[in-house]
């Protein structure tokens, strides 16, 4: 929570509007954003009920009323989007590092297209650090006198990182670069089945970036992979939402070579038909 929350006019608005102690409110703000933090990453917070809300932060009084007060005391805005209907005020200005991170991880935007990272996220450099940076970029390699036993002066950074090409860049490295959109090809997998967009969480995040990687940094064998994880109906599975972190990689790849060899014998044994038909021999 930001400093100055606690006195903050909206603070008061919504400690009178729901008739709470102060400490109450604040309480109601911080499991709020929280909650939001993992379950409407975007700040879409109104994909989800004013019940589930209320439910998601503990909060055991009247569902709409809360929402209700949250509006009015200006820490939640209604879009016209019906699909969206609440996202928390001005969220793509004041998420913290760790809420974009996540955000930007996950290969996700807030909710009105603004990205996760901006030029305010993380701490910036003292003035003196920058003055340095400046000093050290303009400096020149020191010219040195034959046979002296001085030891060369190494080039400036920014020199040395104009040196490197494209070319130099490890194969695996580009590959690995495109795995920032592994956990939006998940919400998209999930969106076209007609479910909700999963929880951002992080034993699901890092699942998502080990199954990407376990498929080769294929997109479409890792969305076929996930499409076969769905279709599962065991019952576990089903209880716990299908979590992708519960995603047995051999299981599915293991089915996924079983469906193909099958495949491939149901076409050998019609291609052996098909000569055994027109009298010819079939030789292996």
């Amino acid at each position: 929570m930001k400093r100055g929350t606690i006195e903050h006019p909206k603070t008061l608005r919504l400690q009178c509007a729901l008739g709470v102690e102060r400490w109450q409110a604040v309480g109601i703000l911080e499991s709020l954003w929280h909650w939001a933090a993992r379950y409407a990453i975007r700040g879409d917070i109104g994909r989800w009920t004013n019940q589930e809300i209320a439910a998601g932060i503990g909060f055991t009084g009247d569902a709409d009323k809360l929402i209700e007060s949250l509006i009015n005391s200006g820490w939640l805005d209604v879009v016209e989007d019906t699909k969206i209907r609440l996202v928390i005020h001005d969220i793509a200005d004041h998420a913290d590092n760790s809420w974009r991170e996540n955000l930007a991880n996950a290969g996700l935007k807030f909710w009105n297209g603004k990205q996760a990272r901006s030029g305010k996220s993380g701490r910036p450099k003292k003035k003196q650090e920058q003055k340095n940076l400046q000093i050290i970029s303009k400096k020149t390699p020191k010219k040195l006198k034959e046979n002296s036993k001085e030891s060369p002066q190494p080039e400036p950074l920014s020199r040395a990182k104009a040196s490197i090409q494209e070319t130099d860049i490890p194969p695996q490295k580009t590959a690995a670069a495109d795995s920032k959109n592994f956990w939006g090809a998940w919400v998209d997998v999930n969106r076209n089945r007609g479910r909700s967009d999963p929880a951002t969480l992080g034993p699901d995040l890092s699942a998502a970036k080990q199954i990407f990687k376990a498929v080769g940094f294929d997109m479409a064998r890792f969305k076929s992979l996930c499409n076969a994880f769905l279709d599962d109906k065991d019952p576990f599975l089903l209880k716990q939402g299908h979590a992708l972190h519960y995603l047995a990689v051999n299981k599915y790849l293991n089915k996924q070579a079983v469906v193909a060899a099958s495949r491939e014998s149901a076409e050998l044994r019609e291609a052996q038909q098909w000569l055994a038909d027109h009298g010819m021999e079939v030789k292996y």
